[in-house]
């Protein structure tokens, strides 16, 4: 259960979803970063970090969220790669 996840599937050339076998979801968690985005997705992200604020009944998700977004953040490291790298072998 997480707020803001990345999710792949790593799967072979050619295959198709109807043989889920040979497909593996895995976690990538990544990061956040204003300085990256375009205008219109500055002002989205801010709209909505606006509204998550102005909500008086706030829950411990809504807190999660806010402080995930209120500024830039990076969580990805190399491990996450590995399940990756296994499953391709």
């Amino acid at each position: 259960d997480c707020n803001l996840c990345s999710f792949i599937f790593v799967g072979g050339v050619g295959l198709t979803l109807t043989n889920k076998s040979v497909y593996k979801l895995v976690y990538c968690p990544g990061g956040f970063n204003y300085d990256k985005m375009n205008f219109a997705s500055k002002l989205m992200m801010k709209m909505f970090l606006s509204m998550l604020k102005a909500n008086k009944e706030k829950t411990s998700k809504d807190m999660e969220m806010i402080n995930m977004i209120s500024s830039n953040y990076d969580i990805s490291h190399k491990k996450y790669i590995e399940p990756i790298l296994n499953f391709l072998k």
